[in-house]
């Protein structure tokens, strides 16, 4: 980098290994250097695995489990690494800070966001009195363009959309003016419009405080438009650096030019305008009940949806693009009869909407969702092959163990997945890895239609690019119809035959 600059973060040589039980480390990160100028806007970049995440909570020694550090870490004169809990704590928070990839995760659920906003502030000022306090919230809302949240204060993080708990979380990292903020992903899961409201505003708060910016991220858009220097991180080693302007007009490496050709391809052609109608939706409306007044005497009521018209031919992909918010979720939750709504859903012939309980359980093999996290979506308890076996076994499907075990190993061909990793469980996969059992799992089902529910928005681009072909297969080898939601144009485009954008509750064709 500039030799001028003066670096915030000087990284040098830095191992991180894991200890397991009987003391044997595991090399994760293999001797890396880099460095973080002040004002500067760093990308440290790869897919999974690569080692990114681990590289940047090491910086405040926040990686968990038995580790062991090797290097310097410098900052303000001291090696980080050396420095005893007491030390660390006080800058943590307050001089370091960071913005995680699920902010649903990292906000307290059971503590209002006044309070998480509060909590931050008083703790690296002691003695603080409460109008002060009440005064930095308010400016910090307005830093994060959520000047009218001042009277939504006592709302909790599941009462707040995607974009709003993420401008919270860098309200809660900016509040003690930090010399370095770490962003970890922080666009990944959420809509285009959003992610780059976001972008602009942490250029706005750097530029106004003067703080250095590390972005661990997969999404080469974000690291073209926001990024002054760019790291390259695969297996643990950094196999190039370079201005984001040099890096990519000239890539060097050849991670680095697979890396920035991995945006999703089109796949999907044209499909026959006289194919067999599979769903068709009809007047769909959904609304949730809204109490108003101090004793909740009024009740009105908010409508998400309203007079959804929609229809999925046998062996297409419908595309349902919009922002958080809009109502895509919901949509597909109705489907499913998961959520109350009105209107006609017909299915194969059959009213979906008339269904009784016992009817519709039997009924809902047909359909099947992947959703955006397969992490949370299986269950940590269940081994791959206990999780894939889950639905089929609940609906009877196989007549005999033999038959299922036939079936689970053959989605696991289908979906590439060794069969060695029926033993395994959902942590002992990568993203990557976890969606395809997510997938397999809905397969073994033999459905007629899938809902992809944002299924690559946490994967990187080239595992991205790797389950849209996989998707794609799968529906050409079983003519599967597809409901994909996402909020990405290119995972749409990709995918889909016709496109239906959603917007303030409405559909329309693209």
């Amino acid at each position: 980098m500039v030799e001028q600059e003066i670096d915030q973060i000087a990284i040098k040589d830095l191992k991180i290994s894991f200890i397991d039980k009987k003391g044997i480390a595991s090399e994760m990160v293999h001797g890396i250097s880099l460095s973080i100028p002040k004002g500067r806007v760093v990308a440290l970049v790869g897919e999974s695995g690569a080692g990114k995440s681990i590289t940047g909570l090491a910086i405040p020694k926040l990686v968990p489990g038995n580790v062991r550090y090797d290097g310097e870490i410098n900052f303000a004169g001291k090696n980080l690494l050396k420095l005893r809990a007491n030390d660390l704590r006080k800058i943590r928070g307050k001089d370091i800070t960071l913005i995680l990839q699920e902010p649903m995760s990292a906000l307290n659920p059971l503590h209002n966001i006044g309070k998480q906003l509060a909590e931050i502030i008083t703790l690296h000022n002691p003695g603080i009195t409460s109008n002060i306090v009440a005064f930095r919230i308010s400016e910090l809302l307005k830093h994060v363009g959520l000047s009218g949240f001042a009277n939504r204060l006592d709302n909790y993080p599941h009462q707040l959309s995607g974009g709003q708990r993420q401008r919270i979380m860098i309200a809660m990292a900016i509040a003690n003016e930090p010399k370095l903020l770490i962003a970890d992903e922080p666009t990944t899961a959420l809509d285009t419009t959003t992610s780059n409201e976001i972008i602009e505003l942490l250029k706005s708060i750097k530029k106004k405080i003067g703080m250095a910016i590390l972005i661990i991220t997969h999404d080469l858009s974000v690291v073209r438009a926001f990024s002054d220097y760019i790291y390259v991180m695969k297996d643990g080693n950094i196999v190039e650096h370079n201005t984001a302007a040099a890096l990519f007009k000239n890539p060097q490496h050849a991670y680095t030019k697979f890396l920035i050709n991995s945006e999703p391809e089109k796949l999907a052609g044209s499909i026959p305008e006289n194919t067999e109608v599979l769903l068709s939706v009809n007047n769909l409306r959904v609304s949730y009940p809204k109490k108003i007044g101090l004793f909740a005497l009024k009740k009105s009521e908010s409508i998400v949806l309203d007079n959804i018209n929609l229809d999925i031919r046998v062996g297409e992909t419908l595309g349902l693009i919009g922002p958080s918010g809009s109502g895509k979720s919901s949509l597909a939750l109705s489907l499913l009869r998961l959520i109350k709504s009105t209107g006609m859903i017909s299915f194969a012939g059959k009213r979906v909407d008339l269904l009784n309980k016992d009817e519709l359980r039997k009924f809902r093999k047909n359909f099947q969702i992947v959703f955006q996290d397969p992490y949370a979506s299986l269950n940590p308890r269940f081994n791959i092959f206990d999780a894939i076996a889950e639905g089929a076994l609940t609906h009877k499907i196989y007549k005999t163990e033999s038959d299922l075990t036939t079936a689970l190993y053959k989605v696991l061909d289908d979906v590439g997945l060794k069969h060695e990793y029926v033993k395994r469980y959902p942590h002992e996969l990568s993203g990557g890895q976890r969606q395809r059992v997510a997938i397999a799992r809905a397969l073994i089902m033999n459905p007629k239609l899938i809902i992809l529910d944002e299924p690559t928005s946490a994967l990187d681009k080239p595992i991205q690019k790797q389950t849209l072909l996989l998707l794609y297969n799968l529906q050409q080898k079983y003519n599967i119809s597809y409901l994909l939601i996402s909020h990405d144009r290119s995972v749409i485009n990709a995918l889909s035959h016709r496109v239906a954008a959603i917007k303030e509750g409405h559909v329309q064709y693209i």
